[in-house]
């Protein structure tokens, strides 16, 4: 993320305004965050449904979802560019579950 910060950087000049600043960080830089999470989201989802089919208990349903959403959060704090330390990873999922 620091290397796209950087060329987005390198772009700017000072007639730019605000909003073609931006525009620019939008364009090269959340978009393409937003489309990974979006895929991680989607894989998630997917393993979770394939889990949960291939459960015979509810309560292990429960730990493969709870699994499947640890490596989620992780995941999208990775790509997001936070720090994922197992406190940070633990106050991300109290916030989700409590939050909600």
């Amino acid at each position: 993320m620091l290397g796209q910060l950087n060329a987005v950087a390198e772009v700017l000049r000072p007639e730019h305004t605000d909003h073609d600043v931006l525009d620019l960080l939008n364009r090269e830089i959340f978009t393409p965050m937003d489309r990974a999470a979006d895929a991680r989201v989607r894989q998630a989802a997917l393993r979770a449904t394939l889990g949960v089919s291939a459960c015979p208990h509810p309560a292990l349903d429960a730990l493969v979802v709870l699994g499947v959403s640890v490596v989620l959060v992780r995941d999208l704090m990775r790509i997001y560019g936070l720090r994922h330390s197992a406190r940070s990873l633990l106050r991300v999922m109290t916030r989700a579950v409590f939050d909600s």
